[in-house]
């Protein structure tokens, strides 16, 4: 009996150490999310988000940013709306070829001022509990799966991985995205096993709002259906009466997940025949031989017999789709290991992660595929790996812009899967310690360069200070570090002139930078420009020749390429701010050296 008694305490104390350390790292997490979310300025797609979310709430519309749900903006938009935001045109016309949220947002900035930062701030905060979702869900998969000391792995993993760190606070669907997601792979996975009506309820309810969330969530609906078929594949051959019950609960359940969905957009053009849709982009219209830069609207299935089907979502979320297949169709040459690339490669978004995830993570991830065949239950890593394996190849196939964000959402489930490495009763010593010792190394990794953790690259590649090399864009300069420009221009009163070539939405002016736009002084005769005496920042998206979104001296926003700018890659920067922004010192025609920075 007092032995029982004993290891009944030691149980009880090993369980709340656990809770403990979970509760540490996860408070942790909030911290350096808290502190980014007041520290980097706005990022590209930042104001255009907020200002959707705002005309949310203030006029019940929804086709402000439509090539996504809108939880993400309402969530965000909601601690913002006791500040009163200026927000002077809520009476556009949206036409369906038109995207006005983005320059709404400039306006949004430049009509509230300073006070606009403190907002932004503020709708950062409120997205940050999506992060704490994530951990808490990976925490309980990975606990259930193999026990505590896995859960630990897992949380860890999300709570320290660059990605999660960089988009866990901002105004975004990215983070938030892998969530949701994983809180509707864990809920359908306790549906797979439980099988009854509670947990096919809870697990709709998480697919509606995964795909409130981000469309791509959408292919939940179908892979559902082909993983419970998997699943039924190997077990045991249930009764036709057990196996005609799940297959109700799994309609409910798709029933259920549509109703969120279209009850989030407040119902609104539900079940419109597809044939009533105008559309834009070739896969919509069918129209092959329309101009990239001038579409018609179009119904390629206006003359079929698929016309006067209703479609089950509601229409701003089918526009949206058409709007983000016109804008990929329409996208800008892929820059990918120092080359453009037109229209994309298969091959990107494995690049991408190649460069962009930690060397800790894919250790990790090395020894779960090594160890794969160890798994006590097969069809459990079939439900893991099927969500990232099919966000992958959409990716692949459909997304040609190359952003590290557009597969964050297949984190989560690679966490749990890898995390399987911690449980004792599962592996070796040595396995476990390499698994924990990967780990450390993923979150020294990361710290090293916290805040900066958008611009984060792995030592393969490089570093981020080798960063632009590889990827440019929201990768590592997304406009997030002009609060850093300012202060590096206090501390530096002498440089001036001052010449700022910033890739972002916000004028440097309301932050107080004293700056004017740089053009070349003169050319040589072989055509090559030369620059006036002074400082120049410039972001590595401009240096690389993206197209830079930036303000000139008059605050005209002039979003254009600035091919004579990517000359100053090949000088040597005398410092730089963050990672996004390099400094040069100019003189008598040539870059020069300044030891006092």
């Amino acid at each position: 009996m007092v032995s029982e008694h004993a290891s009944r305490c030691s149980a009880i104390s090993r369980a709340l150490g656990h809770s403990s350390l979970a509760a540490v790292l996860v408070c942790i997490h909030v911290s350096l999310l808290a502190w980014n979310a007041r520290r980097q300025s706005p990022t590209i797609d930042e104001p255009a988000h907020l200002v959707a979310g705002i005309s949310y709430w203030k006029t019940g519309r929804f086709d402000l940013y439509a090539v996504n749900p809108p939880l993400v903006r309402l969530v965000a938009a909601l601690p913002v709306l006791g500040m009163s935001p200026r927000l002077d045109r809520l009476d556009f016309t949206a036409r369906p070829d038109d995207r006005p949220e983005f320059a709404l947002g400039r306006a949004f900035i430049q009509h509230n001022g300073e006070r606009a930062f403190s907002m932004f701030t503020r709708a950062r905060l409120a997205c940050i509990p999506f992060s704490v979702l994530g951990a808490a869900v990976c925490y309980l998969w990975s606990a259930r799966l193999a026990g505590r000391t896995a859960g630990l792995l897992s949380l860890a993993l999300w709570c320290f991985f660059p990605e999660t760190l960089a988009h866990g606070c901002l105004i975004t669907a990215d983070a938030p995205a892998a969530a949701t997601g994983i809180l509707a792979g864990f809920l359908f996975w306790r549906w797979l096993h439980n099988q009854n009506w509670k947990s096919a309820a809870l697990s709709g309810i998480a697919c509606g709002l995964a795909i409130l969330t981000k469309t791509t969530s959408l292919t939940l609906l179908a892979l559902w259906p082909v993983l419970w078929l998997a699943w039924c594949a190997r077990r045991r051959p249930a009764p036709s009466r057990q196996w005609l019950t799940a297959l109700r609960q799994l309609a409910v359940s798709l029933g259920i997940a549509l109703f969120v969905v279209n009850a989030g957009y407040l119902f609104q053009g539900s079940l419109t025949p597809i044939g009533e849709f105008d559309f834009l982009s070739t896969s919509f219209t069918g129209n092959s031989e329309a101009s990239p830069l001038i579409r018609v609207p179009g119904n390629r299935f206006q003359q079929t017999w698929l016309a006067a089907v209703p479609v089950p979502f509601p229409a701003p979320l089918v526009q949206g789709l058409d709007l983000q297949s016109r804008d990929f169709e329409n996208y800008m040459p892929l820059y990918l290991g120092g080359r453009w690339l037109a229209g994309g490669c298969w091959y990107a978004y494995f690049y991408i992660a190649l460069v962009k995830w930690p060397l800790g993570f894919w250790l990790l991830l090395w020894l779960r595929v090594i160890g794969a065949w160890k798994a006590p239950r097969v069809q459990d890593s079939i439900v893991l790996l099927a969500p990232p394996a099919c966000l992958l190849a959409l990716a692949s196939l459909v997304a040609t812009p190359g952003y590290a964000r557009y597969i964050l959402p297949a984190l989560p489930f690679l966490f749990v899967w890898c995390a399987q490495l911690g449980a004792a009763r599962m592996n070796s010593v040595v396995i476990r310690l390499t698994a924990w010792c990967a780990c450390a190394w993923l979150i020294v990794s990361s710290l090293s360069i916290y805040p900066h953790s958008l611009a984060y690259f792995n030592e393969f590649a490089g570093g981020p200070r080798n960063g632009s090399a590889h990827l440019i864009d929201c990768n590592i300069d997304w406009g997030q570090d002009l609060f850093e420009l300012a202060r590096w221009q206090e501390l530096h009163p002498d440089a001036s002139p001052f010449f700022v070539a910033y890739h972002g939405q916000v004028n440097p002016r309301l932050r107080g930078i004293a700056f004017r736009s740089p053009r070349p002084d003169t050319e040589t005769p072989e055509g090559v420009p030369t620059w006036a005496p002074g400082y120049y920042a410039i972001s590595v998206h401009i240096l690389r020749g993206g197209l830079a979104f930036m303000y000139d001296d008059e605050g005209r926003f002039l979003p254009r390429q600035r091919p004579e700018l990517s000359r100053f890659q090949f000088e040597e920067p005398v410092d730089k701010v963050g990672y996004s922004l390099f400094v040069y010192r100019m003189g008598a025609g040539r870059s020069e050296r300044d030891n006092s920075f």
